[in-house]
């Protein structure tokens, strides 16, 4: 059994069918407003211990490779952990009833380790796929600092 956050977007035919499939599911709209920040999701379901499940790809990807470079760049140890994220098609391109059995088969097969800290795609026709990093980045260049008016600089 997974412990779920849906995000807003999602069915309530996939919330009660993923309930039927014997999943915990908490549907965001239980628990925060409506038009609540994606941030705000994310931070939401990792406090709650939850996968997120959501049809917004870029935002939470974003977010995602954002939460993982941002402490590392930070060096701020231990690095928080969110409980995962699931990335599903919308409908029409798949039936809510099937978004619910592609998550549940998903989240409850343990041969690939866990979700924590982890972002998942599910593209079509039937694959899932790992989003593992950002691209790389460029160094950024040694540049003189030049002054500014009343002694600070810029690069």
């Amino acid at each position: 059994m997974a412990l779920l956050y849906l995000d807003e977007g999602l069915s309530n035919i996939t919330d009660k069918r993923l309930v039927r499939l014997g999943d915990d599911v908490l549907d965001a709209r239980s628990v925060v407003r409506d038009g609540t920040s994606d941030h705000h999701h994310l931070s939401t379901a990792t406090r709650l211990g939850r996968i997120l499940v959501t049809h917004n790809r870029a935002d939470f990807e974003l977010l995602h490779l954002a939460w993982k470079d941002w402490f590392v760049e930070f060096a701020i140890p231990p690095h928080p952990k969110h409980g995962g994220i699931v990335i599903v098609p919308q409908p029409p391109v798949v039936s809510a009833e099937d978004v619910a059995d592609l998550i549940h088969a998903f989240v409850n097969d343990e041969s690939r380790g866990g979700l924590a800290n982890r972002l998942f795609l599910w593209e079509i026709p039937s694959a899932w796929r790992e989003i593992l990093t950002s691209p790389p980045r460029s160094p950024r260049p040694n540049t003189a600092r030049r002054p500014l008016p009343g002694g600070s600089a810029v690069s």
